[in-house]
């Protein structure tokens, strides 16, 4: 997104505990099809030689596929970029603590 606009940020649950959807949007400039079919691919940028390290995304993905989630984009030039990354929930794990001796007489 260039320098100027909105970017909204929203957490999701799921229906039926089937896990949370974080969706991050702008309003900036938008991305073609060439570049959105590219966009997880490591060391793919759009930005200038020597501007960012051009793994952000593909880390992402990384992350997100290794926590059995999805990640998706949807975008439209001029109208702006979408990322929608669903979670699924961790059950609580259950901690036992040991049981206190008595101190002996």
């Amino acid at each position: 997104m260039d320098r100027s606009g909105t970017v909204t940020v929203t957490l999701d649950r799921l229906p039926a505990a089937a896990g949370l959807r974080l969706t991050i949007g702008d309003e900036g400039c938008g991305m073609d099809e060439r570049v959105r079919q590219r966009l997880f691919e490591p060391f793919f940028t759009t930005k200038p030689q020597g501007k960012g390290t051009r793994l952000g995304l593909a880390v992402v993905h990384g992350i997100v596929r290794g926590w059995r989630g999805t990640i998706s984009v949807t975008s439209a030039l001029g109208r702006g970029t979408s990322f929608e990354i669903t979670l699924p929930v961790a059950e609580s794990p259950t901690i036992e603590h040991p049981a206190t001796e008595s101190p002996s007489a």
